[in-house]
């Protein structure tokens, strides 16, 4: 579970701010000052959403099949995922405007795929336990 959480808030945080995932300039990185409010607003509202994500998955009874449990699930996060993509905005506001397009298109396409995504978790978890072995 702890991958779904740490998959959907990297897939989240990359597609809100593209030109810091294309950065790595280390030198550079080293003199940057800590990161903006924006950013932290962006970890805190993602670890938010995906800890209700992992709450909502392990709640989820085994009868629901994965699509309508992710949907169940993904609506039962709104208010985090509306948090999550509101830090989001707020931080691609800051970038320069001619970036800004491309990452909105890639923060949309991204909580697009929200439900897909919680659904695989969903067959990952259920899978898991058949995988191992039994005594």
């Amino acid at each position: 579970m702890i991958m779904l959480k740490t998959a959907l808030t990297a897939a989240l945080i990359v597609a809100a701010f593209p030109a810091v995932a294309q950065h790595d300039d280390s030198s550079s990185a080293q003199l940057q000052p800590a990161a903006p409010p924006e950013a932290a607003a962006i970890q805190q509202a993602a670890m938010a959403f995906g800890q209700c994500v992992s709450a909502g998955v392990q709640a989820l009874d085994a009868a629901v099949a994965p699509e309508p449990g992710a949907a169940g699930v993904a609506a039962g996060c709104a208010s985090e995922r509306d948090r999550l993509e509101q830090a989001a905005q707020t931080m691609i506001a800051t970038l320069p405007e001619e970036q800004q397009p491309a990452a909105r298109e890639q923060l949309r396409s991204q909580l697009a795929q929200v439900e897909t995504r919680i659904a695989a978790g969903i067959r990952q978890r259920r899978e898991a336990p058949a995988a191992a072995p039994t005594e």
